[in-house]
């Protein structure tokens, strides 16, 4: 009797809950970085647990999937430091976020694996659906190394309430954009401006970049020509002439036009933010990501709190205009990326993680909610990216857009870089001295590994 009772119990268990009593249980660990307003890079991955488990169990698996989220907030050199030392103790995160040009590295030193294979064994129906541009970031010695997330656009945001104590109406303002796409509106006209707005007392600064080391600089190197890569080689490239330009050009922001503060390099984010919202700054050159933020981070001016109905009334965005008339403006776009780390016990499970997280619902969701751009075609149609206003009108951007290079030694060369630029803002060299300073560190520090041309 006991027996039997025993067996009903047994029954009855299994019977309720189902086979999952002994399934196998798979741990995922997915690790990103982003700002406080960017936690979808890995809360989205909720969804696609949910439906990779579904996925299982119509499949007939005894295996269940467990998903653990970090989410880090800092430096990314910082971030991908930490992923490193894991990935040295054999105890990386399965599923590791990062800027696409920092897996170079990561790929070099054997920690994170190739995924052609997996790309190609789903690619129609969801990968051939990506945006064809954005597989260049991806790729790496042949390989492929990574899947994007989304992607950016470098943008100069403009405040409203600086060019209506100019005299500006709305249609003025719409003007200066469509300009700029026109290739009337120059490099030069955004200086002068600047520096009018300041010489009035529209504003106390005219414009202002980001302070820290990062891709956007060389926005200014593209625009005044330059490539950073040569195709055939795979070298990187620093070309004389456009990089003067480029740091002649942060040279007259702050010693001739006077219209960025010398301590540029150094100032706070959050004073940054708060300047340019409340009106004391009239340009602002960084990213589209940046939208997002300003709007949902708590931001006031005044006793008004900063929403998306203020940014709109207040606050504009454009290309980066063309250096001469008659140009053609530029972007620049540094897509965010997916790879799975040499430390995975099951990749094909890790990327198949990735795969449902890139639905066009969750790419949508994403993009939207942090001021992203979706890296799918079919995201662009789903509602609640297609009512987006801003993303929406950032998308047409992407005409103009140049990408960063792979490399293992990019993260040295855009350093190099930063610091000429810092050296002369802070008034320490000449462009023609910091030109020559970073000439002799590019050889120095990337050896045959860069090419100086004319």
């Amino acid at each position: 009797m006991k027996k039997c009772i025993l067996v009903l119990v047994f029954l009855a268990y299994t019977l309720f809950w189902g086979s999952s009593v002994w399934a196998e249980v798979i741990k995922i660990t997915v690790d990103a970085r982003g700002g406080e307003m960017e936690t979808t890079r890995v809360t989205i991955f909720n969804d696609a647990v949910d439906a990779l488990n579904e996925q299982l169990k119509k499949e007939g698996s005894d295996i269940q999937v467990q998903l653990q989220k970090n989410f880090f907030v800092g430096d990314r050199n910082d971030h991908m430091q930490r992923f490193i030392l894991a990935s040295k103790a054999g105890v990386a995160p399965d599923i590791f976020e990062e800027n696409h040009d920092l897996f170079a590295v990561l790929a070099k030193a054997g920690y994170v694996i190739p995924l052609d294979d997996y790309v190609e064994k789903y690619w129609k129906g969801v990968y051939d659906d990506f945006y064809a541009g954005l597989w260049a970031s991806a790729k790496y010695a042949g390989k492929t190394w990574t899947i994007p997330q989304d992607s950016t656009a470098a943008v100069i945001y403009f405040n409203k309430m600086v060019l209506r104590k100019l005299g500006w109406d709305e249609k003025r303002i719409n003007r200066m954009v469509e300009d700029v796409e026109k290739g009337t509106f120059t490099l030069q006209d955004m200086g002068l401006l600047a520096k009018e707005a300041v010489d009035k007392g529209a504003a106390k600064s005219g414009i202002y970049h980001r302070p820290s080391a990062g891709g956007w600089y060389q926005v200014m190197y593209l625009d005044y020509g330059g490539k950073l890569q040569d195709p055939v080689s795979g070298k990187l490239v620093l070309d004389k002439s456009s990089s003067l330009a480029q740091l002649q050009f942060y040279y007259d922001l702050v010693h001739t036009w006077k219209v960025t503060p010398e301590g540029m390099t150094s100032m706070d984010w959050r004073v940054i933010r708060q300047n340019f919202l409340q009106g004391d700054v009239l340009f602002w050159l960084y990213g589209s990501w940046e939208w997002a933020g300003l709007s949902r981070s708590g931001y006031y001016v005044g006793d008004r709190k900063v929403d998306e109905d203020f940014m709109w009334e207040n606050i504009g965005f454009m290309l980066v205009p063309a250096p001469k008339k008659g140009g053609t403006p530029v972007t620049l776009s540094q897509p965010f990326s997916h790879g799975i780390s040499s430390s995975c016990k099951y990749p094909e499970i890790a990327f198949r993680l990735i795969t449902l997280a890139s639905s066009p619902e969750l790419v949508a969701r994403h993009a939207v909610l942090t001021g992203h751009l979706a890296v799918r075609k079919a995201s662009a149609e789903v509602p609640m990216y297609k009512e987006d206003k801003f993303t929406t009108e950032v998308t047409k951007m992407l005409e103009y857009t140049n990408t960063l290079p792979n490399h293992p030694l990019w993260g040295k060369y855009r350093d190099l870089i930063y610091q000429s630029v810092q050296a002369v803002e802070v008034g320490d060299l000449k462009p023609a001295e910091a030109l020559e300073w970073l000439m002799d560190r590019m050889r120095t520090t990337l050896e045959d590994k860069v090419e100086i041309v004319e």
